[in-house]
């Protein structure tokens, strides 16, 4: 049975694009892919289309990824699908991305119908259609520092790679946000819209890691995003390096000297450790 993996994908800043066609729709903006994210196994059998979801060994509904099945499976099987995700669900790391673009490769593997490019499809359309994500498929299917300078997937979209590695800090301070709530709200959307403009001509014209966590700082002051309780770890993790809010968490991601960072987070919230993901989703 074979497994794939995704990359976790922070996304500093992002802008809202609406369209009719879902692989049109999705969002600009800045993001790193990490080397912890969903590592995704499938099963099939002749059934009655039958779908079971393992999360971490439980068992769960899993909307996302049933739909992204459901749109992949032949008929006359049933499927199990086992996930496991390393970093915690809902706080902006990209988990529900990543375990539909998983999910989407394993399932095209059992039956070898599939290409890459209609796996992503699959995966960036279902996310859109549940509005749980905007632009991390698209992110994860490349890996590494990313810029999306045209919303949507290829050959819509536009995913540019930027140099940067280390390691990155992740730390939760809250419980999970609802995407969906802060994309349907109209009054957050002007903001986030507006925020994300600057955020992104700043990016362009100094391309760089260190960039990404200035332009996404300005980015979370401006759209009125962070809590003040992720705004106090953000101070904090700054004094040792650059940090921002990750979206949309009650979360932050942060890079500088580790060890300290790690040091004065500890106490705020959980942190976790992880490196630039360079590669992207890929057979694990």
């Amino acid at each position: 049975m074979d497994e794939f993996f995704s990359p976790a994908h922070v996304s500093g800043f992002f802008s809202i694009y609406e369209d009719a066609n879902p692989s049109k729709m999705g969002s600009t903006g800045g993001g790193i892919c990490l080397d912890k994210g969903v590592i995704t196994s499938a099963r099939a059998r002749k059934g009655k289309g039958e779908i079971d979801i393992y999360i971490n060994g439980a068992p769960l509904d899993a909307p996302v990824t049933r739909r992204v099945a459901q749109k992949l499976l032949p008929k006359g099987y049933d499927l199990s699908i086992r996930i496991e995700a390393q970093l915690p669900i809902g706080q902006g790391f990209g988990m529900s991305g990543a375990g539909a673009l998983t999910t989407a490769m394993a399932v095209a593997d059992l039956f070898g119908v599939f290409t890459r490019e209609e796996v992503i499809k699959v995966a960036h359309e279902t996310e859109v259609e549940f509005k749980t994500g905007l632009g991390d498929v698209a992110a994860q299917s490349v890996g590494g520092v990313v810029i999306r300078p045209k919303p949507g997937i290829p050959p819509y979209g536009l995913i540019e790679k930027l140099e940067g590695e280390g390691e990155i800090i992740l730390t939760v301070i809250g419980g999970p946000l609802s995407t969906k709530k802060v994309l349907e709200d109209s009054s957050k959307r002007h903001l986030i819209n507006q925020a994300a403009f600057n955020a992104l001509e700043s990016l362009s014209k100094n391309r760089s890691i260190e960039n990404l966590f200035r332009a996404s700082y300005e980015f979370a002051l401006r759209s009125n995003l962070m809590s003040p309780e992720v705004g106090r770890g953000v101070e904090e993790a700054r004094k040792h390096g650059l940090a921002s809010m990750a979206m949309l968490g009650n979360s932050l991601f942060a890079m500088g000297n580790s060890e300290r960072i790690a040091q004065s987070l500890n106490g705020i919230g959980t942190v976790y450790t992880c490196s630039v993901d360079g590669k992207g989703a890929r057979e694990w």
